[in-house]
């Protein structure tokens, strides 16, 4: 996975821009426009730089913690490259704390933004983090067609 997620994940499709990661993707979409807003008062940080910088300093750290003998291992017993499981190890985890966050939103009797996705959508926050992770599976098996 290239460290540098501000150039090698985003596209400019019609001067919007498309994250092409999916572990991005979804902590972006996990808070609302006033949840945002409120992150960048309070630290300074847009929510897509402190998700970016997240995801880069998780994927340095796992991406060192094997040596080259270890990762060579590691890909001749599972036919996975260390890359792609680091990123699906980040993907997985997000897409579980998102999960937990979603089902502890469930509990709250206000309209958030689990609940606004869900009435606009017609599809459960949970439901749609499931689809992702299908989806990026199928693309680590199969490949995409770019």
């Amino acid at each position: 996975m290239n460290t540098n997620m501000s150039s090698a994940n985003q596209s400019n499709n019609g001067g919007n821009i498309v994250i092409n990661n999916a572990a991005l993707q979804l902590l972006i979409a996990s808070k609302n426009e006033a949840q945002v807003a409120e992150f960048k008062a309070e630290t300074g940080w847009t929510w897509q730089a402190a998700c970016e910088t997240s995801i880069e300093t998780a994927t340095a750290n796992l991406l060192a913690s094997k040596s080259a003998a270890e990762i060579a291992d590691f890909e001749a017993a599972t036919g996975w490259k260390w890359s792609d499981a680091v990123d699906e190890s980040i993907l997985a985890g997000i897409e579980a704390n998102l999960r937990e966050l979603s089902q502890s939103a469930e509990n709250d009797t206000a309209e958030d933004s689990s609940d606004k996705f869900e009435r606009e959508t017609g599809w459960t926050y949970g439901d749609a983090v499931d689809m992702a992770a299908e989806l990026r599976r199928e693309d680590s098996i199969f490949g995409t067609r770019h």
